[in-house]
């Protein structure tokens, strides 16, 4: 399981956030102004870290930096609960 500070440097690199200072709160539209094609792309990262799918549904649900880790943190403890 990725940590907390490693998941928001994995989103810094990956959605170029360099000299942003990245916080649970921080809104990923409003504050970091991703757009729909970078929350696809965040879906896809986050897929990719939990080793899981999610349905395409959850990411209007993701406002902030906390949520998609929390996110995460949920997909990662059901893939485990499945894997057992």
């Amino acid at each position: 399981m990725v940590s907390e500070t490693r998941f928001l440097e994995i989103l810094s690199r990956e959605f170029s956030l360099a000299g942003i200072t990245l916080t649970p709160t921080t809104g990923l539209y409003d504050e970091l102004g991703l757009d729909s094609f970078d929350a696809f792309r965040l879906l896809l990262l986050i897929e990719e870290l939990a080793d899981s799918l999610i349905p395409p549904a959850v990411v209007p649900e993701l406002y902030s930096v906390g949520d998609a880790y929390g996110y995460y943190c949920a997909l990662v403890g059901l893939a485990e609960t499945v894997a057992e």
